[in-house]
């Protein structure tokens, strides 16, 4: 079953500042649209549909690629690591805080994180 999330906009324009234009995780620039901006994805490290919630500490902007890599690929907890890690050291005082979601999600999955 598929969950569709929809990001206030303000939250969407401070996680592509917060970027710098490149992929949260590779650092790479993404590619340009033909409307002549950056394209992105925005990823919710602990998914809406797991009690993830749309706040800057659970989110980052990355390359399509990359997107789909922390939901199906083999590395996909070493993707997740390497975000929480990130954002810790963006956000301390809500580390805790997406640590204890990411442990709530685990539950809620009894074979793998991302399901």
């Amino acid at each position: 079953m598929g969950f569709i999330a929809f990001i206030q906009k303000t939250t969407i324009f401070n996680i592509l500042l917060r970027s710098k234009g490149k992929c949260e995780y590779c650092g790479e620039i993404s590619f340009t649209t033909h409307r002549n901006t950056l394209f992105f994805e925005i990823h919710h490290v602990v998914p809406l549909g797991k009690g993830g919630v749309d706040e800057m500490w659970n989110t980052v902007a990355v390359c399509p690629n990359h997107h789909r890599e922390a939901h199906f690929g083999l590395n996909r907890d070493e993707i997740l690591s390497h975000f929480v890690s990130y954002l810790g050291s963006l956000y301390p005082t809500q580390i805790n805080q997406l640590n204890n979601l990411i442990d709530s999600s685990l539950q809620l999955s009894q074979y793998s994180y991302y399901q």
